[in-house]
């Protein structure tokens, strides 16, 4: 990504556009090495991260002590840590989904305002031009939240529908600059209409390892249970799962499923679909899609300190 970045050119499938774009923009800021400047994109997400973190919290009706905690939790929490520091696209793509989760909280608080309707569309559009696979899976989570109000949301659906448009409008950097021919593309230019989709698309992929079977990827689910104290330790591993129970019960059934089910979906239902054997160099891969489960357990925390 540096190297994409740094030009800019394009990156491998789906290209990442927006992500190309802000790593390239920052690039151009004339502090430390390129490196350290692509770099700092996923640190500025991480700690945006942290603070939606602490503002759901507090809108989930925690103490200043609990909301500090979990925020402290994800903030350590060595995959989050590492991939902060790492030019990649994972923080930014947690940042989108804490940010989409606080305006599905506002929504459903007040369902008649139509900003907070429109800025959930523009920013989802937006993190589908980052990593859509990632947010795909755990979108649910989020309509979860707002389905309850879904005659409003039909009312604003030509408004939604331009708004989320726009906010896909990051993949025209993709056919543009594969037309100025650019030294570097991860397999080969986009110059038609077909190309474009099989990139966004991720069929490169599709002739890829996918000799896994349904053990493997219960051996991906099992690893992923079993590494989860080397993220922040077990007594606040006991306190993530223990309050991911209480949430149940303290909270509004919707909101409680959907923080069970954003931690269920990269965590357990990606791994039972992503045929990969299962080897050191695949669970390398996976342990880059776990994040968001992290921030689900970070959030569930509070329940236990509040």
């Amino acid at each position: 990504f540096i190297a994409v970045a740094h030009e800019p050119v394009i990156a491998h499938p789906p290209g990442y556009p927006l992500y190309t774009i802000l790593a390239h923009l920052l690039a151009w800021i004339p502090l430390g090495t390129v490196a350290q400047r692509v770099q700092t994109l996923s640190a500025f997400a991480g700690i945006a991260a942290c603070l939606l973190l602490f503002k759901i919290c507090k809108k989930l009706g925690s103490d200043n002590f609990s909301v500090v905690i979990a925020s402290t939790c994800l903030g350590v929490s060595s995959s989050f840590w590492f991939l902060a520091i790492t030019d990649e696209v994972y923080t930014l793509n947690v940042m989108f989904f804490m940010l989409l989760f606080n305006l599905a909280l506002n929504i459903h608080e007040k369902p008649n305002n139509n900003f907070p309707w429109i800025g959930f569309a523009l920013i989802s559009g937006l993190s589908f031009t980052n990593h859509w696979p990632l947010m795909l899976i755990s979108f649910p989570a989020l309509i979860l939240i707002i389905i309850s109000h879904c005659k409003v949301m039909l009312r604003s659906g030509f408004n939604m529908a331009f708004f989320f448009l726009a906010g896909l409008s990051p993949y025209l950097y993709l056919p543009i600059r594969s037309w100025y021919e650019p030294y570097l593309t991860f397999f080969q230019p986009l110059p038609d209409w077909q190309r474009f989709w099989w990139n966004i698309t991720r069929e490169a992929y599709s002739n890829g390892d996918q000799s896994g079977t349904w053990n493997d990827s219960f051996l991906f689910v099992v690893n992923f249970f079993k590494t989860l104290p080397e993220e922040v330790g077990w007594p606040a591993l006991i306190l993530r799962i223990l309050g991911l129970f209480l949430i149940i019960q303290k909270n509004e059934k919707r909101c409680s499923i959907s923080i069970v089910y954003a931690f269920l979906s990269s965590s357990v239902i990606l791994k039972l679909f992503y045929r990969n054997e299962y080897n050191p160099h695949h669970w390398e891969i996976h342990q880059t899609f776990n994040l968001v489960p992290i921030v689900m357990l970070c959030l569930a925390v509070l329940t236990t300190v509040y």
